[in-house]
């Protein structure tokens, strides 16, 4: 199965090669792997991230989404 995704660049990018392939945990319906998460942030370690859908918070991604937070008490070890 597969998901496309968006990764896109301002100002002057420079080209890092992105892995067609993320080898992650299946986890709930459309929810990420955090393989995904770890490929972006070392394709793109300098930037701002936006994670468009989130449901959870990350530190240095900027979240959106109607289901913000749902995966919080679990991200902090509370579930």
């Amino acid at each position: 199965m597969h998901e496309p995704i968006l990764l896109a660049t301002m100002g002057t990018p420079r080209h890092r090669p992105f892995p067609s392939v993320i080898d992650g945990v299946a986890r709930e319906h459309s929810r990420k792997p955090e393989e995904f998460y770890a490929a972006v942030n070392a394709c793109c370690p300098e930037t701002r991230r936006a994670d468009l859908f989130a449901r959870q918070v990350r530190p240095g991604w900027e979240g959106f989404g109607d289901e913000l937070g749902t995966f919080e008490a679990e991200a902090s070890g509370f579930m």
